[in-house]
């Protein structure tokens, strides 16, 4: 639960930041670790993010202040 809820935020940020690439990246994590039946928590969870909490805001500034080295792991994970 607490991955979703993680991988929710990030995700919610980089629609908000028009992130597309981090964003296919954090969708193609979520279905390798996420199985098919609470995929769909992941989707209402994005759909129902809070905004105004202290862990969104922290997210946000963390993804915003370092998007090339998440992307730059994140490729690199997939090698």
């Amino acid at each position: 639960m607490k991955l979703i809820t993680l991988l929710a935020i990030c995700i919610d940020v980089c629609i908000e930041t028009e992130n597309k690439v981090l964003k296919r990246l954090l969708y193609d994590y979520a279905k390798e670790k996420i199985p098919k039946n609470k995929m769909i928590l992941l989707y209402i969870k994005i759909a129902s993010i809070e905004k105004t909490t202290p862990l969104y805001k922290i997210m946000s500034r963390w993804i915003k202040n370092n998007q090339t080295e998440i992307i730059h792991q994140m490729i690199r994970r997939d090698m």
